[in-house]
């Protein structure tokens, strides 16, 4: 945790340390050589600052530490729990999507097939119903068709029997009249 701290450090003191010991020209010393005394009391200076910042973070910020640490794991490990029931959450809707796709699609199939059977049944049933309507249309028309011709016949039968009844006295008797008419009537009986 601190191996990142006391490389800093060092690195920054030994800058300092290297430009004091080594100014660029013109100083108050002219001899060439180095002020010891002086590198000396600056190194102190900066040794007793350091310390006095070790002191004071290992004092005060070291134990607060693991506090921060303790919280920092507890925080860590409630966003594990929670990404875990997200990632739960996630997979159970796509599993519900899933199945809502699989049973759309089986859905959609089915109403196809019934929107195509129920159309082949109303086919089938307007087909019944149209055949069913010419049969009996058919059938009306043959029965008015029978009724009409009877009609016709047993008006054709009253025209000529009004008209044997008049032109048949003249030649033939009542008897014979009788029973001509007997049979006629006998016959239309039989041949409707």
């Amino acid at each position: 945790m601190y191996s990142g701290v006391y490389p800093r450090l060092l690195f920054v003191t030994l800058m300092l340390v290297g430009s004091t010991a080594m100014p660029a020209g013109g100083g108050h010393h002219h001899d060439g050589s180095i002020p010891w005394d002086l590198v000396a009391a600056q190194t102190f200076n900066f040794l007793l600052f350091v310390g006095i910042i070790v002191f004071i973070i290992k004092k005060y910020l070291v134990p607060v530490f693991p506090v921060y640490r303790q919280k920092f794991i507890e925080e860590s490990t409630k966003a594990e729990r929670e990404m875990a029931e997200v990632e739960k959450k996630r997979k159970e809707i796509e599993d519900r999507l899933s199945k809502l796709e699989t049973t759309y699609s089986s859905r959609l199939e089915q109403a196809k097939r019934e929107s195509v059977e129920y159309k082949n049944n109303l086919i089938q049933e307007a087909k019944r119903s149209a055949e069913k309507t010419v049969k009996d249309a058919s059938e009306n028309a043959l029965a008015a068709f029978k009724s009409t011709e009877r009609q016709f016949k047993m008006m054709v039968l009253e025209k000529a029997l009004s008209r044997a009844k008049e032109d048949l006295p003249k030649e033939i008797g009542e008897n014979e009249i009788q029973r001509l008419h007997n049979e006629f009537l006998e016959e239309i009986r039989v041949n409707p």
